[in-house]
């Protein structure tokens, strides 16, 4: 599994009703983001991240097989960088790959 850092843009959602007029005030800029997880989709419209992985586990005779959380998926369009961490990992014990 690759560990990545993505950056990316995000929108920004201006807290309820506003007169027309007030849109002048507000900053010409998107939300920068910065995602860290296991890439598990590298897709062309989308990248998708899970940042919580656990490897499968076997247990008083059950299976519990490899899991995700947090899973989000980002569009390719919204990315400024991906930068690769896996060099970050300790070695794989076969579990979580």
């Amino acid at each position: 599994m690759q560990l990545v850092m993505i950056k990316w843009y995000d929108s920004v959602e201006a807290s309820g009703w506003r007169n027309w007029d007030e849109y002048g005030e507000v900053n010409d800029t998107a939300a920068l983001c910065c995602s860290v997880g296991f890439l598990i989709l590298d897709g062309e419209n989308v990248k998708i991240l899970a940042p919580h992985v656990m490897g499968r586990i076997e247990s008083q005779g059950r299976t519990i097989p490899k899991q995700a959380c947090g899973v989000m998926e980002i569009p390719t369009g919204a990315i400024l960088s991906i930068t690769d961490l896996s060099h970050h990992l300790p070695p794989d014990d076969g579990d979580t790959g």
